[in-house]
């Protein structure tokens, strides 16, 4: 990785854990402040890789260098970003059940 560019380290876990950046619980994964780490949850992560490299380098130095910021979870920079992922999307509609339940939703739907 050329030495110009930030490096980041995400923790990544399945359960939002809202309280794992401020600073009660840094200091058990990231004793030093030269190191930019943060903690997302995957939900977080499936959101944040649909926004442009730019924004991305962006925001995670926002949440890793401000004061203002620090300690906030991924998801509270987010701006409202109601994008859906392409990937997941497309997992989703290859599952088996999909079809059945897009008709279930269709007939509820219909009946209010």
């Amino acid at each position: 990785m050329p030495a110009d560019r930030p490096r980041f380290g995400l923790i990544v876990t399945l359960e939002d854990f809202w309280v794992a950046n401020t600073f009660m619980h840094r200091d058990w994964y990231a004793p030093h402040d030269d190191e930019s780490s943060i903690v997302v949850s995957a939900e977080e992560l499936e959101h944040l890789v649909l926004l442009p490299a730019a924004d991305i380098t962006a925001k995670l130095t926002k949440l890793t260098t401000s004061a203002e910021v620090k300690g906030w979870h991924v998801g509270a920079l987010m701006d409202g970003s109601d994008r859906r992922n392409p990937v997941i999307d497309s997992a989703w509609k290859a599952l088996p059940w999909h079809a059945a339940f897009d008709a279930e939703q269709q007939h509820r739907s219909a009946g209010e």
